[in-house]
């Protein structure tokens, strides 16, 4: 596990390293939207941290993916989309 440091958040901790939110923190991005990210990763994990990661990253590639309106078979279609 790394830690990192930054201006906005003495410690982060990356509990899986090599994602495309490392270096970033929880404040980065929307709180309703991590939020809505972190309930819908619980089916991957029981650990909050580890959810709010995984939403962290995907949040990082595309802002919107758990935006409601668009659904997430749409988020994830448009990604590779854009690969």
């Amino acid at each position: 596990m790394r830690i990192y440091k930054t201006a906005k958040y003495k410690k982060h901790y990356d509990k899986i390293p090599g994602g495309r939110a490392d270096n970033k923190v929880p404040s980065d991005f929307n709180s309703r939207s991590l939020e809505d990210g972190k309930q819908i990763e619980f089916e991957h994990t029981n650990d909050p941290d580890t959810a709010k990661e995984i939403a962290m990253d995907h949040l990082e590639e595309l802002p919107k993916y758990y935006d409601k309106k668009k659904g997430l078979p749409n988020m994830e279609k448009e990604l590779e989309d854009n690969k």
